[in-house]
């Protein structure tokens, strides 16, 4: 597999259906009574701030001793970890716990699909992003200790999407994704959906972690990043400018 350095905030290496994610249930956060405290107390202050927009879950965080993109090891802790990390300097310092997600470039016949992150999500408010994405949790860690991010992907397809995953005509690993500049990464994968752009717009209305979907045509995307630069995350931009082609048919 070969790395492309998008930037160097980013480093995309090419996956493929080979890609496997297992998880080390060794693993664990290391806490005591200090390190605990100051989780909770972050945890509570983000809750005041977030309301019941903010929930606890699993979360799937990458270890270091992952030996390369296509057999990643991963250990599961809870959410309000990475949130008390990112609040509190001294926890980041002692855990660095880096988030391992799953992200999807949904390609439909009219072209790439994109929303805007809601107002409330804990990074990148109100810019544009590929869709489905999110974190990868427990609740598909197989007896085995393989992680079927599919499944994840499946689940992230029909919350956020508001449709039935009997829409999904295909769906490949096209890469593995480092976020350096915010220490997360992302199994990133290309779907092709039977669904009309109407279908998904009307459908996405119901979901309340996106707004103002758009689809863009295949060969108007260098034009759309132009104009949107400021407003598409990053890390999405760096991804589609690798592989923003639509799958085959």
């Amino acid at each position: 597999m070969t790395a492309k350095p998008v930037s160097e905030n980013f480093r995309v290496v090419a996956a493929g259906p080979d890609l496997t994610v297992r998880c080390d249930p060794q693993w664990c956060v290391s806490e005591d009574d200090a390190t605990t405290r100051l989780m909770e107390s972050a945890w509570q202050i983000a809750q005041t701030q977030r309301g019941d927009k903010l929930y606890n879950d699993s979360l799937a965080v990458c270890l270091p001793r992952t030996a390369s993109a296509s057999d990643i090891i991963c250990g599961f802790t809870d959410y309000k970890h990475f949130i008390a990390q990112r609040m509190e300097p001294s926890l980041r310092a002692r855990w660095h716990l880096q988030p391992l997600g799953v992200s999807g470039l949904l390609w439909i016949d009219e072209g790439l699909v994109l929303a805007r992150r809601a107002a409330f999500v804990t990074t990148h408010p109100n810019l544009f992003d590929s869709v489905p994405a999110g974190c990868i949790t427990q609740r598909v860690l197989l007896p085995s200790g393989l992680v079927d991010y599919r499944a994840q992907l499946l689940e992230e397809f029909e919350e956020e999407c508001g449709l039935s995953r009997t829409h999904i005509v295909s769906m490949t690993p096209v890469a593995f994704f480092e976020n350096r500049e915010e220490a997360m990464f992302d199994v990133c994968l290309t779907l092709r959906v039977n669904a009309r752009w109407s279908q998904i717009e009307a459908a996405m209305k119901a979901c309340d972690e996106y707004y103002d979907p758009v689809c863009v045509p295949a060969k108007e995307i260098p034009q759309f990043i132009a104009a949107h630069r400021a407003q598409i995350i990053p890390s999405t931009i760096a991804l589609i400018e690798t592989y923003g082609l639509a799958p085959a048919k």
